[in-house]
């Protein structure tokens, strides 16, 4: 049904017809159409406007939004609604636009206003009896911050390696057995190498010719000695001695030191040599390939020999007495040898000549470094262990007392593990290719008997 209509009604119509024919077919409601659809470009163009705008400012600020809400403040309310949330996006595209860029320039690394240092290589003497070996400088190393304290290291300075020595790998005394084990069970996936006697003189007669002099007239023990200075002068790693027990990883150690050293307790030089300090032990050392030091420890020992030192006392002539006196002159005008203390490797005496030291420490009570030492030793009966404690020694020094075992194991027993074990051993094999000298650690197949 149709709604009545009202006389008004009938003014409107008649009022539109006359607008019709007087102008030419236009109504009186026609500008209201033309200026929605004038608004509606004039809204578009603002948008464009904008979203150009954003692309090309280079500031946080958004004038062109921000006249544009100013000068559509009188928009019918929806078109108003909707030109706010563009100005709104356009806003927020630039604001993230100038963050990457503010990103950009922080990542961006600043211009090079000073030269570059470029770390030294290091190249072995140019001797041909000495191998070349390339290594980088060795630098000082800070104390580790606590975020470095995860043993989840990804990068070392000194190889994941362990190198060990014997006369033989078919006849190791029993007792070794589980403390052996621990070097390997606390580093899954190192390399470990066996050094046999053998292998240590053909370590000097394939890459260090100049110490074969010496090498064919001292003990076995000096062998071992020199040959292990050697070994982490050409494959660097850490090198320990059998009688010493792994407690912790060492993987901390070889991220923040290009080498290290150890002393061993003071009682051992105070009271059994009447030496005023602690000796460097030998028996745990490590470095990063290359590193200088060793080539200087064999060259003095080369030396003293050639003077005539007497190859009869180990300790003075290969061992820790030599080791000491090149540090403390090394260390003069080089810090790339860091010197632990003796509770990180070696908290315990050589219980088996503690009634020595005991007399020692009555005989010589007056005697200021004795009753240091004679202190220590009675605050700390079974040794001094503390969270800075990766291993112990256990002092069997078999070269001066001898093997006394009666029972012995071979290197593939001590080594046999469960099937599916990530430990990796290696023997080491040299050779010559055109007059060059070279070498390579052999995977030892433990399952064959022969390879060792």
């Amino acid at each position: 049904m149709r709604k009545p209509r009202s006389p008004g009604d009938d003014d409107d119509d008649d009022d539109e017809r006359e607008s019709l024919v007087a102008g030419g077919g236009v109504s009186n409601r026609e500008p209201q159409r033309h200026a929605i659809r004038d608004w509606t470009w004039y809204l578009g163009v603002v948008a464009v406007v904008v979203v150009w705008c954003v692309c090309a400012s280079e500031s946080m600020a958004t004038p062109i939004a921000a006249a544009t809400l100013q000068h559509a403040s009188d928009v019918p309310s929806y078109q108003q609604t909707q030109l706010h949330r563009v100005i709104k996006l356009a806003a927020e595209l630039e604001h993230t636009a100038l963050k990457n860029r503010t990103l950009e320039l922080t990542a961006s690394p600043p211009a090079n206003t000073h030269e570059q240092h470029q770390p030294q290589q290091l190249r072995g003497t140019e001797d041909e009896s000495h191998p070349t070996v390339e290594a980088v400088t060795p630098t000082p190393t800070p104390a580790p911050t606590p975020a470095e304290q995860a043993l989840n290291i990804t990068s070392v300075k000194i190889p994941r390696i362990i190198h060990q020595m014997w006369k033989t790998s078919t006849q190791i005394p029993s007792r070794f057995q589980p403390w052996i084990r621990s070097w390997v069970d606390k580093h899954p996936g190192w390399q470990y190498v066996f050094w046999t006697f053998e292998d240590q003189v053909a370590l000097f007669e394939q890459l260090y010719p100049k110490y074969l002099p010496i090498i064919h007239n001292l003990t076995m023990v000096s062998v071992s000695d020199m040959a292990r200075y050697a070994a982490l002068h050409y494959f660097g790693g850490l090198y320990v001695d059998l009688d010493f027990e792994c407690l912790k990883p060492f993987d901390q150690l070889h991220h923040d030191n290009d080498a290290f050293l150890s002393y061993e307790p003071g009682p051992h030089a105070v009271l059994l040599e009447n030496a005023k300090g602690p000796a460097i032990c030998n028996a745990l050392l490590a470095s990063a390939p290359g590193h200088p030091f060793w080539l200087q420890v064999l060259d003095n020992i080369y030396d003293a020999w050639l003077k005539g030192a007497s190859v009869k006392y180990p300790i003075n002539l290969t061992g820790p007495h030599m080791v000491k006196s090149t540090y403390e002159t090394y260390a003069q005008e080089n810090s790339d040898v860091r010197l632990y203390p003796p509770e990180f490797f070696y908290p315990e005496v050589a219980y088996w000549n503690m009634d020595k030291m005991r007399k020692a420490c009555a005989d010589r009570a007056a005697e200021p470094e004795v009753q240091s030492v004679c202190a220590w030793m009675d605050a700390h009966p079974s040794g001094e262990f503390t969270n800075n404690t990766h291993a112990t020694h256990h002092w069997q020094c078999t070269w001066c007392r001898g093997d006394g075992e009666s029972t012995h194991v071979t290197l593939a027993e001590v080594m046999r593990v469960p099937s599916g074990s990530d430990l990796i051993v290696f023997k080491p094999e040299f050779y010559l290719d055109a007059g060059t000298n070279k070498s390579r650690l052999a995977f030892n197949d433990l399952s064959q008997p022969t390879s060792l």
